[in-house]
């Protein structure tokens, strides 16, 4: 799945919960899926990353489930940038 050798399980091990294995496979597989599209659209990433920021500012204080939601943020964030984290090691 990885775009460069077999190690995207290891690799993607950090920030995986590793209690869950449906959630951990979700992670998996979107990871090399988001892969794939930066691969096909350079910059797609760095772009979905900016935006969940400017979403994650936008963000009222009083929002209803804000807790949560801030939840959703950072862990949208971290599936993004480890997956461009994973596009720059496959090109070195």
């Amino acid at each position: 799945m990885c775009v460069k050798g077999s190690n995207q399980i290891r690799q993607n091990s950090q920030g995986m919960n590793m209690k869950n294995a449906k959630t951990d496979a979700c992670v998996y597989l979107l990871g090399g899926l988001l892969q794939r599209l930066e691969l096909k659209s350079p910059g797609l990433l760095k772009e979905m990353i900016n935006g969940v920021k400017g979403d994650q500012l936008a963000l009222p204080n009083e929002a209803p489930e804000k807790e949560h939601i801030e939840q959703i943020f950072t862990e949208s964030l971290n599936i993004l940038e480890r997956a461009d984290g994973l596009i720059k090691l496959s090109k070195n």
